[in-house]
């Protein structure tokens, strides 16, 4: 069976090119947007305070997002930049849905950072169970959350939301184990 048009012809019917100004591109402003029910990261903030922290210390950190997520999967964490190298802070796991999940970082023996901050835009990750492939915050519709973060000099980053400093360098009380040492002579 054949399309015909008003008088009776066969229609055409062929699509004007993508770049043509009769395509539906070039005559309208339709933007798709698949993401935009998906909860979005807003901010990352220091929940334990600011202030020095040191060895064997607990930071906890929360991200926040725009609306109400749980997550599903094995573990989630959240890159920290510690001195030269990365620190993970964990998720502490909960079955409810919150816009701000916590996460738990322990301050290891050669941690420090002036301005504690996540490692980069794409530094919160999920695991998924073993034997399973999907981890995720979603929201109470099942949509999968976005995890990019703010920029590392925004606002909402971790460095501009709260003054949290690493600080692991021995104290005078602490013993140099390993370093030189001048015994000086008794007379």
């Amino acid at each position: 069976s054949t399309i015909k048009n008003s008088i009776g012809d066969n229609a055409n019917l062929t699509l004007p090119a993508l770049d043509s100004s009769d395509s539906l591109a070039g005559t309208s402003n339709i933007i798709i947007n698949p993401n935009k029910d998906s909860p979005k990261v807003i901010s990352v903030i220091g929940i334990s305070g600011e202030g020095s922290y040191t060895v064997g210390e607990e930071i906890l950190i929360g991200v926040q997002f725009t609306k109400k997520v749980k997550f599903s999967g094995s573990s989630a964490s959240l890159q920290l930049q510690v001195f030269s190298k990365f620190g993970a802070a964990n998720l502490k796991k909960t079955d409810n849905y919150d816009t701000i999940h916590q996460f738990s970082y322990i301050v290891q023996k050669g941690d420090t950072s002036d301005d504690l901050n996540y490692a980069n835009r794409a530094s919160l990750r999920v695991l998924p169970p073993s034997g399973d492939n999907v981890a995720s915050f979603k929201d109470k519709d099942g949509n999968d959350a976005i995890l990019k973060l703010p920029e590392l000099t925004s606002s909402f980053s971790l460095a501009k939301q709260a003054n949290i400093v690493i600080d692991t360098s021995p104290t005078s009380d602490e013993p140099n184990i390993g370093g030189s040492q001048t015994a000086t002579p008794s007379v």
